[in-house]
């Protein structure tokens, strides 16, 4: 984030940035960043909290250990940044919150907020879901932790009556070329995607591009 300074100093777009609380500031690692490969670590969304953390600690990860290198911004960073971007919250540690018990996900939600503001001087009014997971309980949480709203991965665009701690976005990959970015902002890529889903009769080149394996895997990946 701290390396677009440029851009958004340049074209005066001021976006919003969501901090693990836990992580900046610090040498400690992203859970999903341990070396791992693609199955375990997206099996590892699925599973409960407590078995997460047991398993990730065979492959030598701890949440508070610290690492060589950082990988969050610094509070150096932040500072310098506050001017150019709105920073909001991201939990402390990021881990899948309907994974966790009641309470650490209620912890997660609320300390996150007041580490920022207390460490950082920060204005904290929002939280994104990591990973856009959440429960009617974790939109309860963020509501009781002083938030006004949260954000999901629901793909869509808001409207006044959309929830506010259902707030939709559209996920743009970080590798995505100008011509997916388009599809995706225009809503289109969207509707196809449900369309597919829900429509198990379609047109023959839909279905014939559908059973490839490039288009799995772009499905999977978006």
């Amino acid at each position: 984030n701290y390396a677009l300074k440029p851009v958004f100093e340049k074209h005066r777009i001021r976006p919003t940035s969501f901090l693990c609380s836990g992580l900046v500031g610090t040498n400690r690692r992203y859970w999903f960043d341990t070396e791992m490969n693609e199955e375990m670590r997206q099996s590892l969304k699925r599973i409960p909290d407590q078995e997460r953390l047991e398993t990730l600690a065979r492959l030598a990860f701890s949440e508070t250990a610290d690492g060589t290198t950082r990988q969050a911004m610094s509070a150096g960073e932040i500072d310098e940044m506050k001017p150019l971007v709105d920073f909001q919250s991201h939990t402390v540690y990021h881990p899948l919150l309907p994974q966790c018990s009641a309470a650490r996900a209620a912890e997660e939600i609320s300390d996150s907020k007041t580490q920022l503001e207390s460490k950082f001087g920060l204005s904290i009014y929002a939280l994104a879901y990591p990973n856009g997971d959440y429960t009617a309980r974790e939109m309860a949480a963020a509501e009781a932790g002083g938030y006004t709203c949260a954000l999901t991965l629901d793909h869509g665009f808001n409207s006044r009556n959309t929830p506010p701690f259902q707030l939709k976005r559209i996920c743009i990959n970080d590798d995505a070329t100008v011509d997916e970015l388009l599809v995706k902002a225009s809503g289109l890529w969207g509707f196809l995607k449900n369309l597919i889903r829900r429509n198990p009769v379609l047109p023959a080149q839909v279905a014939a591009d559908q059973r490839s394996p490039a288009y799995g895997a772009l499905l999977d990946k978006n």
